[in-house]
């Protein structure tokens, strides 16, 4: 099913890229015999174009089916090395400020597994993560995590 409300491009894009973890907000879906947990994103960032700061919904993430189905907040945050933004390091080390409070680890799928990412991620303090794809194409696929299965959405752009 098509994400649900109104994106602009940047956040959008953003939103789709948003595949497995807490976001915001849950809701069940069911497809050919086969559940998965629906989050809905709500994305806020100031637009470049603009400087305005602007809020965006929508309903474009997927919890994976072992991971908590709970709200989370907080500041988005990517590896500081581009070389670690699959996060399958223990070591890996994320762009948060000082005093940033809560944050989220936005990493990219592929590299480990899905268990590997979040265990790296929650070893930096992370309260969440997203894995992210960077390969666009609109099919869902599944994704075994040693013996579970996640569900990711791949997107194009």
């Amino acid at each position: 099913a098509p994400c649900r409300g109104r994106m602009a491009a940047g956040a959008r894009l953003l939103a789709r890229l948003l595949a497995l973890l807490p976001a915001l907000g849950l809701a069940l879906a069911a497809a050919d015999r086969e559940e998965w947990y629906t989050a809905f994103v709500n994305v806020t960032y100031v637009d470049p174009a603009t400087a305005r700061v602007r809020t965006e919904r929508s309903e474009c993430g997927r919890y994976g089916e072992q991971s908590p189905k709970r709200e989370a907040r907080g500041l988005l945050a990517v590896a500081v090395s581009p070389r670690e933004r699959h996060a399958c390091r223990p070591g890996t080390r994320f762009a948060v400020p000082e005093r940033a409070g809560a944050w989220i680890a936005l990493v990219a799928s592929g590299n480990c597994t899905f268990a590997e990412k979040i265990r790296h991620a929650a070893g930096q303090n992370a309260s969440a993560v997203v894995v992210m794809n960077f390969t666009f194409k609109s099919k869902t696929e599944k994704v075994r995590n040693r013996n579970h299965i996640h569900r990711k959405q791949r997107w194009r752009a």
